[in-house]
């Protein structure tokens, strides 16, 4: 797990700038990498779908329940940062998602 933690730097130390903002390129590029790594197998596909047919992003979050619908809400949300991740990841990815859902269900339906 990425520490997330806000590291100081001191805006006046050019180097140290240049070097946090390189550390932050890397992270990021690690992430988008091992991302990339999960949509090439077809267990991490599953995996995904799975998550983002979880967390609600098809349907609406209403409910009469106000503590229900937070509960969804925040579901939601997680599902449209994985959505955002996949498609920084890539940009066809959510797309090859769908597809190997819709080809699942033709052939186990």
């Amino acid at each position: 797990m990425v520490d997330n933690a806000v590291e100081e730097v001191d805006v006046g130390e050019e180097k140290k700038v240049k070097k946090s903002i390189k550390k932050h390129k890397l992270i990021r590029e690690r992430e988008l990498t091992d991302l990339k790594d999960i949509l090439s197998l077809p267990s991490g596909k599953r995996f995904l779908w799975r998550v983002l047919e979880h967390c609600h992003l098809s349907h609406s979050i209403s409910h009469r329940d106000p503590l229900d619908m937070s509960r969804v809400s925040g579901e939601r949300d997680v599902g449209l940062w994985l959505l955002s991740e996949i498609i920084s990841a890539d940009k066809n990815g959510y797309i090859k998602l769908m597809v190997d859902a819709t080809q699942r269900e033709n052939n186990d339906g």
